[in-house]
């Protein structure tokens, strides 16, 4: 991967299951919470060249690119916490949400979300079919 290429994208809530995917040197990690302070150890993965190309792709399709800095819900006190850092090449984007999704606008996300199409491209990616939308790539 180039110097200029970023991910880091985290998933979970207190008390629930959660997920931190994550470029570093070069390698590709991946960990999961089973519940409060009960990480796994990171995992690396090796996506391939086309699956790189693939998901970036499919993050210039979906329009991560414009996505908002912050999706908050006011109406939910607990939940569903995310947080995405993605760069590539010139193009960057920090973004992250509390209950509340890019192309939602309430607590919950629908398969066809640009939320959800963002986590099946993740799962393409890595292999981690966990992280779509229940589990569907």
């Amino acid at each position: 991967m180039k110097h200029q290429t970023r991910l880091r994208f985290e998933l979970g809530g207190f008390e629930a299951e959660g997920i931190e995917l994550r470029l570093s040197r070069g390698r590709l990690l991946y960990s999961k919470t089973t519940g409060p302070f009960q990480a796994q150890p990171p995992q690396p993965i090796q996506p391939t060249e086309d699956q790189w190309r693939q998901f970036w792709e499919e993050v210039d399709r979906i329009g991560v690119w414009a996505w908002l800095p912050e999706y908050f819900n006011p109406n939910v006190l607990d939940g569903t916490q995310w947080w995405l850092e993605l760069r590539h090449g010139e193009r960057k984007v920090k973004s992250e949400g509390s209950n509340l999704y890019p192309g939602s606008t309430d607590v919950d996300y629908t398969p066809a979300s640009a939320f959800a199409q963002f986590l099946r491209a993740l799962a393409h990616l890595t292999g981690q079919h966990d992280l779509a939308f229940n589990g569907e790539v």
